[in-house]
């Protein structure tokens, strides 16, 4: 049978500052074969209510709007409530926060209720069970939080601090992915994502978010993508170390792996894409080319038909012409014959021949007319 005992004040884990991450270190715990300790009903709760949780099952109460139905914590968002109406959230029975069956706090049941959407499957026997990968300083930091907001005389509360450690805010990010409270932290989740995406994390850093990659897988990824480009690219400032870090963190090293191993297939298959791009695009131009070639070819030999028809034409042309000038040719000679013929058997009177008649006569028969013509 375990002894419960009172730790020493170097048994207990550090924490940040009160307001955000900070819980009372003078609290209990109990040694048990899990190895880390777990809190046990923080100082900062038993002000608030009484100290001794009330094991309750959920039942429905007073909302924040006063009505009868259970308040739907996706609708509401408590740091925009009214004063009044966060205050009375304090009240009423507790709830046990339980981290692998170890009790690191209680938080009110009217707060659960009005902030934590899985609520309805976390809540057992008046106890909230996490699993034991859980870090119960995140847990404690949000539930800390939630409770100054409702303490707080302002209008509208603060958000939850963005200026932690990426531990602490992996941490907190998980308490609330783990409870549905995530619209208190969502703030801190793009501050991470955003600078996990961009920065060369420190080894410790990277730790963190292998420590929460199971909660947070999208932010494990961005880093291995952004770890893996700098390693492709020969960018990481001490290979060797970082070799040697890998090497002793095998999931870290498998996922590397396996990323550069996708990387490389997808650069084979972009070259692959770009081969057959390029092949498409000559074959493209060769069969352009071979078109122009052919429209080429095709214009010239519609130019020499158009050239031949033309001679064609004028030959036709001609030929007519000659053909014209032949018969007004002959019709002429047969004139002329026909003229002198007449004249040289008519009276003497009548014989005399015109110059053109003479002159045919002289090319005709190649001698002067006969005397007297």
């Amino acid at each position: 049978m375990t002894t419960r005992t009172r730790p020493s004040e170097s048994d207990i884990a550090p924490v940040a500052a009160r307001n955000t991450t900070e819980v009372a270190t003078d609290c209990d715990r109990i040694p048990g074969d899990h190895g880390p300790v777990a809190l046990i009903v923080p100082k900062y709760l038993s002000s608030v209510v009484s100290p001794k949780p009330v094991y309750t099952e959920f039942q429905p109460g007073k909302n924040l709007h006063g009505t009868s139905a259970s308040p739907d914590p996706a609708q509401i968002d408590i740091r925009q409530e009214p004063d009044s109406a966060r205050k009375a959230l304090l009240h009423g029975p507790l709830v046990y926060i339980m981290v692998s069956g170890y009790q690191i706090g209680t938080i009110p049941l009217g707060l659960l209720s009005a902030t934590a959407t899985r609520l309805p499957e976390l809540l057992y026997a008046g106890a909230i069970n996490l699993p034991a990968d859980t870090d119960f300083n995140g847990v404690i930091a949000l539930v800390q939080h939630l409770i100054n907001v409702c303490r707080s005389k302002r209008p509208k509360a603060a958000r939850l601090r963005n200026d932690m450690a990426v531990y602490q805010s992996l941490a907190v990010c998980q308490a609330a992915y783990r409870l549905g409270m995530t619209k208190y932290t969502c703030h801190i989740f793009r501050r991470m994502e955003a600078y996990i995406s961009n920065t060369l994390l420190s080894y410790d850093e990277i730790d963190a978010v292998c420590r929460f990659g199971a909660s947070h897988q999208r932010l494990y990824n961005r880093m291995v993508d952004y770890l893996t480009v700098m390693v492709r690219e020969e960018t990481i400032p001490d290979p060797e170390m970082f070799t040697q870090y890998c090497f002793a963190r095998s999931q870290l090293n498998s996922s590397i792996v396996a990323t550069m191993a996708w990387y490389t297939q997808q650069q084979e298959q972009a070259q692959r894409m770009r081969s057959a791009a390029t092949w498409h695009k000559q074959q493209q131009e060769f069969r352009e080319q071979e078109h122009i070639q052919r429209e080429q070819a095709r214009l010239r030999w519609v130019r020499e038909q158009t050239h031949l028809q033309e001679q064609a034409a004028e030959r036709k042309k001609r030929d007519i012409g000659r053909s014209v000038e032949e018969k007004k040719s002959i019709s002429h000679e047969g004139a002329m014959r026909q003229a002198c013929l007449a004249k040289m058997r008519a009276a003497e009177k009548d014989r005399v021949m015109t110059a053109e008649e003479k002159k045919w006569y002289v090319k005709a028969y190649g001698k002067q007319p006969p005397r007297g013509c």
